[in-house]
């Protein structure tokens, strides 16, 4: 499809969401492949094109520049994929600075990253249910005064001795347990 058409559905996507009452989190970058520097042109250009868009929508509560950036670090190393990051926040305050901006970082270990150049801290949360309260204090004693968000939830329903998958009734049963650890938590 031609990026025109591409942003004509995104502007369609969000009208409609808005106009049914909903707003989302976008993720602008998942499953990036090459973090060198001769893609930050391309990169720059993809944030031009879409952050207005998603600046001017009702619908968008914040953007979300990068999903799980620090799983990334392994493979390309943590100093590119830091500049890169910071270099990608730079590059949307210029075309989203009415937007609050977060970067989805796969554990609570990694959220305080970058705390003090987002606006919103954000982190999934897959590891120990029990722990879930420790882990969202410890976030916001690190970072302020920032708002911290787990934006991604779950609990594998997979089994070795049981096999996978799991059925429906024991992964919305996991999943409930992860909701009322959450819901005791600040």
């Amino acid at each position: 499809k031609s990026a025109g058409g591409a942003r004509k559905n995104l502007i369609s996507l969000l009208e409609s969401a808005n106009g049914k009452g909903l707003s989302g989190v976008p993720t602008l970058f998942d499953l990036k492949q090459d973090f060198s520097l001769g893609t930050w042109a391309d990169d720059a250009r993809y944030l031009e094109r879409v952050l207005p868009i998603l600046s001017k929508s009702p619908a968008v509560s914040f953007i979300d520049l990068k999903n799980e950036s620090d799983l990334d670090f392994k493979y390309h190393g943590r100093a590119k994929i830091m500049a890169w990051l910071k270099t990608v926040i730079g590059m949307s305050r210029l075309y989203a600075s009415e937007k609050s901006l977060t970067i989805g970082w796969s554990t609570s270990d990694f959220a305080p990253l970058l705390a003090d150049e987002l606006d919103v801290i954000t982190y999934h949360d897959y590891a120990p249910i029990g722990e879930t309260n420790g882990r969202l204090a410890a976030v916001k004693d690190q970072i302020g005064d920032a708002p911290v968000l787990i934006t991604e939830i779950g609990d594998s329903t997979f089994e070795v001795t049981l096999g996978y998958p799991g059925s429906e009734g024991q992964q919305a049963e996991r999943l409930a347990n992860r909701l009322d650890a959450l819901n005791s938590a600040d």
